[in-house]
This record gives structure tokens, C-alpha cells and sequence, in this order.
């Protein structure tokens, strides 16, 4: 009853209904194609999950990666990369590991020679959630490798990381909790009972 309704409206105003239908067609044809892109999109989505079994990165803001050469592990939850022809220090985003640089805490040399067995020599996509660097000047930045793993969640996943919210980055941070608390329930690394 509304095409018609539409239909008779579109005669009245001096419109061709050839030219009417047209436009309609096209528009349900753009719609449709819409809607297939889309679903697309999210069956591809799932079925990337990359060949490590690690978790991959449904919680990162969706925008364009920085594509970063890994050069050197400086711990648990830091990185030298080479950028856009400089080099930068990367934190992670939305975790924490122990440390092992000046001081030396309990993991801290397990956490780092995990985050560098991840990411070593290889490539990283980098990307941003809200603020772009720390108070020491690091790029603050969620990392993920080419296969889709993301490499913050599964330091903490492990137990070689714990969840640490710092506002307004928090775009993944209930992923964060939620792997500590699957880590801590099954005894993983930091979690470990002696």
C-alpha cells in the first residue's frame, strides 16, 4: 500500500515511474550490497584466528594500524620499533608486566623473554586507542602481529601480565580483566602456586 501511495505521489510531482522504480531498485540494490559487505566483514573477522591459538584483537578501535619493524624486546610490556624512519619506545596498552630492567621483580624475566619470542625481529601493527604517548614519551599503542595476535591480551592471558586500566585508554580493558581472571583461575605464570 505505501509503494503505491509513493508511486501515485511520484506521478503527481511530474515524475516518470520508469525513472522512479529505477532509483528505487538501485537504492534496495545499494542496501543489499551493504549488508553482504558487512556480513563479510564479520565472517572474516572470525575466521581469523591466527595459527598460535592466540588471541586475537576484536576490542582494538577500528582505524588504520601504524606498521612498525620490531627492533629490540626492552621488557615485558615495551618495544623498540623503527617507524615511519625513526625509532620509537611502544608500551603496551591495558597491562603490565613485571619489571626487569633496573629493578628485577618476581616473572620479570619470564614475562620479557615471552613478549620477545612473540614479537621478535618481526613485524607489528600498532595501533591507538586514545592518547597518543605516556609521560615518559613511549607510544602508547595496542600490538598486534600480521597472523592477528594480539599480543597485549596474550601476555596477560599467560599470567605474564596483569590487567592495568589507565583512562581514557580502555577500549579493551573488560577483555584484560577477564583474561587475568582466566589466568589467575587456571594457575598461569604469575599465578602460580609454589
Amino acid at each position: 500500500m505505501k509503494l503505491r501511495s509513493f508511486l501515485r505521489q511520484t506521478r503527481r510531482y511530474g515524475g516518470d515511474i520508469r525513472t522512479t522504480l529505477f532509483v528505487f531498485g538501485l537504492f534496495a540494490l545499494i542496501l543489499y550490497q551493504m549488508s553482504m559487505t558487512a556480513e563479510h566483514a564479520s565472517k572474516e573477522r572470525a575466521a581469523q584466528q591466527p595459527a598460535s591459538g592466540l588471541p586475537v584483537a576484536d576490542c582494538v578501535p577500528d582505524a588504520a594500524p601504524q606498521i612498525a619493524q620490531v627492533l629490540r624486546v626492552v621488557d615485558g610490556d615495551t618495544l623498540r620499533v623503527a617507524l615511519d624512519g625513526a625509532e620509537y619506545s611502544v608500551r603496551y596498552i591495558g597491562m603490565d608486566t613485571p619489571e626487569n630492567t633496573k629493578t628485577r621483580e618476581y616473572y620479570g624475566q619470564e614475562a620479557s623473554e615471552r613478549n620477545a619470542e612473540l614479537v621478535r625481529g618481526g613485524t607489528a601493527l600498532l595501533y591507538r586507542d586514545v592518547s597518543e604517548t605516556d609521560r615518559y614519551g613511549r607510544l602508547l599503542r595496542y600490538v598486534v602481529l600480521p597472523d592477528g595476535t594480539f599480543v597485549n591480551l596474550a601476555l596477560v592471558r599467560e599470567g605474564y601480565a596483569n590487567a592495568a586500566t589507565y583512562p581514557p585508554d580502555v577500549s579493551c580493558a573488560a577483555d584484560f580483566q577477564a583474561a587475568e581472571q582466566e589466568a589467575r583461575e587456571n594457575g598461569r605464570g604469575l599465578w602460580r602456586q609454589p
